[in-house]
């Protein structure tokens, strides 16, 4: 049982991750949006691609996320959450934003 949730987990995540390893090889693309896997409220990330030294230099990521509607819709009132943070890959800016919707969400519900 465990090692079918767990290939069923490592299957979404390649899925997921995908977009984001497009990201990385493909010059031309700027920004990619995901929708993390779960059960949760339903947020988008979008990790963009900066050139902070200049186009010949490295491009480092940065992430926003925000909480949409069933259609992907950005919600009235929703949430938002963002971070200048630089990062040297697109996942690790995305695991960055899905670790910080995590904590904003979990000190939600203690208050």
């Amino acid at each position: 049982m465990v090692e079918c949730f767990d290939r069923i987990h490592l299957k979404l995540a390649e899925l997921v991750l995908r977009p984001l390893n497009d990201l990385r090889e493909h010059p031309d693309l700027t920004a990619v949006t995901v929708r993390p896997p779960g059960r949760g409220g339903r947020v988008h990330v979008t990790v963009s691609k900066t050139w902070p030294d200049g186009p010949r230099g490295l491009p480092s990521y940065v992430w926003e996320a925000r909480e949409v509607d069933a259609a992907g819709v950005d919600l009235p009132h929703g949430r938002a959450w963002t971070d200048g943070t630089p990062h040297d890959m697109p996942e690790t800016a995305y695991w960055a934003a899905v670790d910080a919707v995590a904590a904003s969400r979990r000190r939600a519900i203690r208050v």
